[in-house]
């Protein structure tokens, strides 16, 4: 009985540490301790039980690990950057803007990309694009 309440609690801190974590890699461990639990359920001796415990997680990581992460990269979108966030944005030039011939975007100077356009003050642009440091603008119309 006492090797029940520690396969158990193997079992729940794989759990636990697998939500924590977001990881989908101890679950697996929590698996091979539920199959352990089931040999000594059945009677058989701790080295059985331990036995079972190593093969049931190493086989459930191995095989079912991959699958799993695969799966969760393709339906989780990935975290913009901050500066992805800006393509689309609205900014109105104003004089110290003109000044440093650059946007202020959330309080961050940004350098314009020469396209051939110079900014005035009361101009309205939209960031259509940025490459490396620097933002690609239009001039709203």
């Amino acid at each position: 009985m006492s090797n029940i309440i520690l396969w158990t609690v193997i079992g729940l801190a794989a759990l636990f540490v697998d939500m924590v974590t977001s990881a989908f890699l101890f679950v697996w461990f929590t698996i091979g301790a539920i199959a352990a639990i089931v040999a000594g359920i059945l009677k058989y001796s701790f080295i059985v039980q331990f036995v079972v415990f190593l093969v049931v997680s190493i086989v459930f990581t191995l095989v079912c690990y991959p699958i799993v992460k695969k799966n969760i990269k393709k339906s989780i979108k990935p975290t913009l950057l901050r500066e992805k966030t800006y393509v689309g944005k609205k900014i109105t030039i104003d004089a110290e803007m003109v000044k440093n011939n650059g946007i202020k975007v959330d309080g961050v100077y940004w350098n314009i990309k020469d396209e051939g356009y110079t900014i005035k003050d009361g101009d309205i642009v939209k960031i259509v694009g940025m490459e490396g440091n620097k933002v690609i603008i239009k001039k709203e119309m």
